[in-house]
């Protein structure tokens, strides 16, 4: 990942634990907080969530055999939770590059049927999450020990695994999540779930799109495993302006229009514009 120089004295406001909706200084946090993630030293992360406000810090990795599609496949599953006395956030390492076992996770696209008729999810990021959700779920139950707010983030695969986390605590747990905010998801589930989902966390779950960010287009939608996005989108067009929403003409346009600017630059634009370090300057800018 980046090996970038972490400056976040730009976030001048506390984090809002009670934020209803969409809040962008909250964005910025959880950017910050699902880029910190890919840092390999926990005591690098410990020292920069101190500056923003977070005392508390345990990390979490699983790896094992989870089986999916009739395959035992190696799962590495990463991440963090960190809080204060007003906050708690559970955060997730997305797919790394150079780890097989994130990519042969990914690559497990068929879905499996989630309890109580909540729709069908992705096997592989369903597995994954499963599979480390013992290990998480004891740091959460230590370090919310004042009714704190809980936040979860993540970028690419640490962005589908915090929705099926979101999903878990609200169907599974009775635990009420405050917020939900993601980078370059991919598709989680099927028609189903999404609108399931959607309905359940309503106005609780932001998903940013960077431009021609490649990731949030897969798994594809259509008729046969019908992949279906959550609501809440947020996109970021090719001048770092920011959308609600945006007619797919118009999302098409923007898209082309990105990869006009970015011709002649080294490396794809669709791999480029899904850094989560673009994330955090367009967000950072934006406020």
């Amino acid at each position: 990942m980046e090996n970038e120089n972490f400056d976040y004295g730009v976030i001048s406001t506390p984090f809002a634990r009670d934020a209803e909706g969409f809040h962008l200084g909250n964005a910025l946090y959880l950017a910050t907080a699902s880029k910190l993630a890919y840092k390999d030293d926990a005591s690098d992360i410990r020292e920069i969530l101190n500056q923003m406000g977070f005392d508390r810090f345990q990390d979490f990795r699983w790896k094992g055999k989870i089986e999916t599609q009739g395959l035992d496949v190696l799962a590495d599953t990463f991440g963090y939770v960190c809080s204060n006395r007003e906050a708690l956030v559970i955060v997730f390492r997305g797919t790394q590059p150079d780890n097989i076992r994130n990519w042969l996770t990914d690559a497990m696209i068929r879905t499996t049927p989630l309890p109580d008729g909540a729709g069908s999810v992705h096997k592989g990021f369903n597995a994954a999450f499963a599979s480390a959700w013992p290990t998480i779920k004891p740091l959460v139950a230590n370090q919310r020990n004042n009714q704190q707010t809980i936040w979860i983030t993540g970028h690419s695969l640490g962005g589908a695994l915090g929705v099926l986390c979101a999903a878990h605590l609200h169907w599974s747990a009775n635990a009420e999540i405050q917020g939900l905010y993601t980078f370059g998801q991919p598709r989680v589930g099927n028609y189903t779930f999404a609108t399931k989902f959607s309905d359940a966390l309503e106005n609780r779950c932001i998903r940013f799109v960077n431009n021609n960010d490649i990731v949030p287009h897969l798994p594809p939608p259509g008729p046969l495993l019908r992949y279906r996005h959550t609501e809440g989108l947020r996109y970021i067009d090719a001048n770092g302006k920011l959308h609600s929403a945006l007619p797919w003409w118009k999302q098409l346009v923007d898209m082309g229009h990105g990869a006009i600017q970015d011709a002649g630059r080294l490396g794809p634009d669709l791999l480029k514009d899904h850094a989560i370090g673009l994330y955090v300057e367009h967000i950072r800018r934006l406020i």
